[in-house]
C-alpha cells in the first residue's frame, strides 16, 4: 500500500499518462481538474473540489491540471506503481 500527498501549483499540467495500478485521489484543498484520454482538452476537464474523491483504474490515460491556485491531493493505492506518459516527451526530466 502507498499514500502520496502532492501539492499541485497553479498552472501545472500533467499531460496524458496512466498507471499500472488502481488508485484513489482525494482532493484535500481547493479545486483540482482532471480529464480522461490521450490529449489535453480544457473543455473536457472535470472539477474536483476539496472533499471530493475519484477512483482511477489501472491503465486508464488521464490528464491533471491546476488552473487557479495551489491544490493538495492525496493519492492512495497498492503498488508497485509507475507513471507511463502517452507521449514520452511530456515526462519530467530527472
Amino acid at each position: 500500500p502507498f499514500v502520496h500527498r502532492v501539492k499541485f501549483p497553479k498552472g501545472r499540467i500533467v499531460h496524458a499518462h496512466s498507471h499500472p495500478d488502481d488508485r484513489t485521489y482525494t482532493v484535500l484543498s481547493v479545486t483540482w481538474y482532471k480529464g480522461w484520454g490521450n490529449t489535453y482538452d480544457t473543455e473536457k476537464l472535470t472539477e474536483l473540489h476539496a472533499g471530493r474523491f475519484n477512483t482511477e483504474h489501472a491503465g486508464v490515460p488521464h490528464i491533471i491540471t491546476k488552473q487557479d491556485g495551489e491544490a493538495v491531493v492525496q493519492i492512495t493505492g497498492t503498488g508497485p506503481t509507475a507513471v507511463h506518459y502517452i507521449d514520452p516527451a511530456h515526462a519530467p526530466r530527472k
